[in-house]
């Protein structure tokens, strides 16, 4: 199916490394800071609002200006909601990793920060390949691409799943997507999508 062909070659994991990871680290390696002799919530929360605005101009696919309230408001709700730390969770979390580990909590912050943005750029690239390459209105499409997936990468679902009719598994279209995207680097798979 040349529909699916398409789909699967723009979620390839090369292509999402190309188009997403790269711009985002090429912008992190590109950011510079100065850490203050002491450090306190207002330099860290300048520091953060100043990455996340970097890295929004220098390593999006659609880049975006935004203003310092913006950036701050933004990034610390990513932080709050995302930030997983050694032993710390969330903006407290981070803010104490800062303050306690220094210029070495301030890297593991911006790293684990990029490590959030390139998972929601991904999820948000991914989104728009299918709903621009599959109309969800057209059931019978996504009916027969469910089945072509089952059929040809069968060895990446669990039996249960595969005996599933594909009726019942339209509405996880994409999950099943991306299932295939980011096993079908590491298996090579001939035209029957057997390994």
């Amino acid at each position: 199916m040349e529909q699916l062909d398409t789909i699967l070659n723009l979620l390839n994991e090369e292509v999402l490394i190309k188009e997403i990871d790269q711009p985002l680290e090429l912008a992190v390696n590109s950011f510079i800071f100065e850490l203050p002799e002491k450090m306190t919530y207002k330099e860290f929360n300048g520091i953060m609002a100043s990455f996340y605005q970097h890295l929004n101009q220098h390593g999006l696919r659609i880049t975006r200006k935004l203003s310092n309230a913006d950036a701050l408001n933004e990034v610390i709700w990513l932080i709050e909601n995302h930030y997983r730390g050694y032993e710390t969770h969330g903006y407290d979390g981070a803010l104490f990793d800062a303050l306690s580990q220094g210029e070495e909590g301030i890297l593991l912050i911006l790293e684990r920060l990029t490590a959030t943005i390139k998972s929601i750029e991904r999820t948000k690239y991914i989104d728009f390949i299918i709903s621009s390459t599959v109309d969800p209105s057209n059931w019978s499409l996504r009916k027969e691409l469910v089945r072509t997936l089952l059929e040809r990468f069968s060895y990446l679902f669990h039996p249960d799943v595969q005996k599933l009719p594909s009726e019942q598994l339209v509405p996880c279209l994409e999950d099943l997507l991306l299932i295939v995207g980011e096993f079908g680097n590491t298996l090579k798979y001939s035209s029957t999508g057997r390994p």
